[in-house]
C-alpha cells in the first residue's frame, strides 16, 4: 500500500507541474492544442521505444471503439478542454475542479451503468457537490471569464470520465503500458486534423 500511495502522490506531483507548464506555454502563445499535440507527440515517441515488442501487440475488433473512446476522453478532448480553460481560469482552479473527477464518476456510475452507492458514497457525493460550489461561487456569481475557464475544464472531467469507463472495459486484457501508447498515438491522430485548421486560420 506504501508503495503504490507514493505512486499517487508522485502523479500528483507531476500533474501539478504540468499544469503550471501548461500555463506558461499558453501565456508565450502556444495554443491548446498545440500543446496537446506536441505533448502526446513526444510520448509516443519515447514509448514506441521503450515499449519494444509490447506496441506490436493486436487490437481485437471488438475493443478499438475503447480505445477510440479512451484518445479522445484521455488526450485530445481531455487536453484541450483542461488547455482551453487554464487560458481563462488559475492552475488552483483547475487543480481543484479535476480533483472532482473520482465524484462526478461516482455520479456517472450510479445513474447510467445503475451501479449501487455504499452509504459513504451517498454521504460524501453530496458533500462533495456542496464543498465544490463553496469554492467557486464567486465565479459562479460573477459569470465572468474565470467562470468560461472553470466551465471548459469542467468538460475535461466528463471526458476523464468517458475515459475511464473505456479503460474499465479493457485494462484486464491488455498490458497497461500498451494501452498508455494507443491512447497517446490515437490522441496525436485525432489532433492533427485540428492541427491543420488551426494553421489553415491563421494563414
Amino acid at each position: 500500500k506504501v508503495k503504490y500511495l507514493s505512486l499517487a502522490f508522485i502523479s500528483i506531483f507531476v500533474w501539478g507541474i504540468s499544469l503550471v507548464s501548461t500555463k506558461v506555454l499558453l501565456l508565450n502563445g502556444f495554443t491548446p492544442n498545440n500543446i496537446a499535440f506536441f505533448r502526446f507527440l513526444i510520448a509516443s515517441i519515447v514509448m514506441f521505444f521503450v515499449l519494444g515488442k509490447l506496441r506490436k501487440t493486436k487490437i481485437e475488433k471488438q475493443d478499438r471503439k475503447y480505445f477510440v473512446m479512451m484518445a479522445l476522453g484521455g488526450a485530445s478532448l481531455f487536453y484541450f478542454f483542461e488547455n482551453t480553460g487554464l487560458q481563462y481560469t488559475s492552475v488552483a482552479n483547475t487543480a481543484l475542479i479535476t480533483s472532482t473527477i473520482p465524484l462526478f464518476t461516482l455520479i456517472t456510475a450510479a445513474i447510467i451503468f445503475k451501479k449501487k452507492l455504499l452509504w459513504q458514497n451517498i454521504v460524501g457525493i453530496p458533500l462533495g457537490i456542496a464543498g465544490t460550489f463553496i469554492l467557486f461561487y464567486k465565479d459562479i456569481l460573477s459569470s465572468g471569464v474565470h467562470l468560461k475557464g472553470d466551465l471548459f475544464v469542467f468538460g475535461s472531467v466528463l471526458m476523464w470520465i468517458m475515459y475511464s469507463f473505456a479503460f474499465k472495459k479493457v485494462k484486464h486484457k491488455y498490458e497497461t503500458s500498451f494501452i498508455v501508447y494507443k491512447t497517446f498515438v490515437y490522441g496525436v491522430l485525432f489532433l492533427i486534423p485540428v492541427m491543420l485548421l488551426e494553421h489553415s486560420a491563421v494563414l
